[in-house]
């Protein structure tokens, strides 16, 4: 999972940070990285739809695996 993270720009690196290892609410990370809490809402479905893309191709058994 953190080879994962690690892979994504800077800025979602962040986001995922800040919501689930500090956990603080979409509107604190909105005020902290300068958004909208609904960019961070759109931001936050885009990067975990994009790490359960990648963490099931990393799955035995899978195409790309």
């Amino acid at each position: 999972m953190r080879d994962a993270v690690g892979e994504l720009p800077l800025l979602q690196q962040q986001l995922i940070h800040l919501r689930f290892t500090q956990e603080l609410t979409q509107r604190e990370v909105a005020d902290l990285l300068q958004l909208t809490p609904m960019a961070v809402s759109r931001l936050q479905r885009r990067v975990l739809d994009a790490l359960a893309e990648r963490l099931l191709s990393l799955a035995p058994g899978s195409p790309s695996a």
